[in-house]
């Protein structure tokens, strides 16, 4: 009897175990959803909010920082793209702005490629100013060759995440800027 009695504990131990752990994983999977739209929300606003507060072209590395990118053309235009993700839940978003108050959105995982690619476009700009070859910055169809090379030898291991803004980056204008950025997977939208 003894023995019948300590086996019905057991198993309704077990069972209190295996409810408890139910209740918890029904939980977490009812609060992902629900945290994953907060974080979301909360980076559009904080996006909307940097690229809404762009005057000119030195307001542009505070508001992408710190893993976002920016594109500038002789013709004084310019396009901004602000970048958030996170891993628990998985979520990602990257908004742009144009000089001409057009925004675009991507929901793809671009993680540091952004960051990474805008550093070493800078590093390479850099180095051809101080080596006093500006004529390499023009990305005429000449130089695009140039700089992909110089993009390749600034980082092999990145070169296929930061080739996919190389032709934002080397476009002649925002027009064929804003074309790029839609070619990986940018869509316009009205904030």
């Amino acid at each position: 009897m003894v023995r019948q009695c300590a086996a019905m504990n057991a198993k309704k131990w077990i069972g209190a175990v295996v409810l408890v752990a139910v209740v918890v994983v029904l939980a977490v999977l009812a609060y992902l959803p629900r945290k994953q739209a907060a974080e979301e929300r909360a980076h559009l606003a904080s996006a909307l909010r940097s690229l809404d507060n762009i005057n000119d072209f030195t307001d542009l590395d505070h508001a992408v920082a710190p893993l976002g990118m920016w594109f500038t053309w002789s013709t004084n235009e310019w396009l901004a793209v602000q970048y958030g993700d996170g891993t628990f839940p998985d979520w990602s978003l990257a908004i742009a702005r144009d000089s001409e108050g057009r925004f675009f959105r991507s929901r793809e995982r671009f993680g540091g490629a952004m960051a990474s690619y805008l550093f070493k476009r800078l590093q390479y700009e850099r180095l051809h100013w101080e080596q006093g070859t500006p004529e390499y910055l023009t990305f005429s169809p000449k130089n695009k060759k140039r700089v992909d090379l110089g993009v390749e030898r600034a980082d092999p291991a990145g070169v296929p995440a930061m080739k996919r803004f190389h032709d934002v980056s080397t476009s002649t204008n925002l027009a064929a800027g804003r074309a790029a950025l839609k070619s990986i997977g940018f869509e316009p939208f009205d904030p």
